[in-house]
């Protein structure tokens, strides 16, 4: 609830790069971007400072990654997990939001991935005061775009 409350006002300018999207930012991109996955690895390269955030757990801050998940029946969808644990490049959690597909889980379900195909983090100490969210300027360049190419 934390993660959703934080980022989804950010997640939901994601309209231009999305199949589909729900009410708390959950977004299953159509295609690639190559702005994307050099956010993804500035993501990965900075990841020490979240591993760094992470060990002090402060009480009321959001500690989140973003990762895909498969979808049934083919495809991916991107989606938050609030961190519980972080075992060398291991990062266990529950899921942050409901999926928009049917990942076969739901809101708060545990879940894993791998430092390897983290593609966003954040950590959350209230709205003014986030770190990470690499992805969000990104999306807003691309959601702009796509206003501009409407003419919007």
């Amino acid at each position: 609830v934390v993660v959703g409350t934080l980022v989804s006002g950010f997640l939901l300018l994601m309209e231009g790069c999305k199949e589909k999207t729900a009410n708390d930012g959950v977004v299953i991109r159509a295609g690639s971007d190559p702005r994307l996955d050099a956010a993804a690895a500035e993501a990965r390269k900075r990841w020490p400072e979240f591993v760094e955030e992470f060990n002090k757990r402060e009480a009321n801050v959001a500690y989140a990654v973003k990762f895909s998940l498969p979808i049934k029946g083919g495809g991916v969808e991107h989606i938050w997990m609030q961190v519980t644990a972080i075992d060398g490049s291991t990062i266990r959690g529950e899921l942050g939001n409901d999926p928009v597909a049917d990942l076969g889980l739901k809101l708060g379900d545990a879940v894993t991935t791998t430092v390897d195909q983290l593609e966003d983090w954040m950590v959350g100490r209230g709205e003014g005061n986030l770190k990470g969210l690499f992805s969000v300027p990104v999306l807003q360049a691309i959601e702009a775009e796509r206003k501009a190419k409407e003419g919007k």
